[in-house]
């Protein structure tokens, strides 16, 4: 492929644990967040592997519809993964990564919503964009990859 959409979301907030961690941990550790951002490089990697090009879209902002906005629903754990972890990880490799940034329209000024757009229930369960959101959610992005490729070839002619 020429382009690959990867996305580090909620369920890689959850707390989680390492033999020499010594207890769990989450973002914001400095353990945690050390190995997060070797998985995130190693996925990149992978998916770089062949010549394609990562667009790495934003984590978005969710809730559970019972308890809120706690444990991987915080709204500081997703903030940090984004700010600490996604973004400078696509910095670093600007040959091989693009940010998108889906969390501006589906969370606009940084905040959940559950109606949008004049859509109800944008997301059904806090955390799933319900089907007539999901064909909006699919839609938006895809003007901005069509031109990852494009820019690529632009770039190694540059180079020549």
């Amino acid at each position: 492929p020429d382009v690959v959409l990867a996305y580090a979301g909620t369920w890689d907030l959850r707390e989680r644990e390492a033999p020499d961690w010594g207890g769990p941990r989450t973002i914001g550790d400095p353990a945690f967040d050390a190995w997060l951002r070797e998985e995130l490089a190693s996925a990149l990697d992978v998916l770089t592997r062949r010549g394609a090009r990562v667009a790495w879209v934003s984590p978005l902002c969710a809730r559970n519809l019972r308890t809120g906005f706690t444990g991987v629903f915080d709204p500081e754990r997703t903030r940090r993964l984004d700010r600490d972890i996604v973004r400078p990880l696509v910095a670093a490799n600007p040959d091989r990564a693009t940010y998108v940034d889906l969390a501006s329209v589906v969370c606009p000024n940084g905040e959940y919503a559950r109606h949008l757009y004049g859509m109800r229930d944008f997301r059904i369960d806090g955390v799933h964009f319900s089907e007539e959101c999901a064909r909006f959610v699919g839609r938006w992005p895809v003007p901005r990859l069509v031109e990852i490729p494009r820019d690529r070839r632009a770039e190694g002619a540059a180079r020549r």
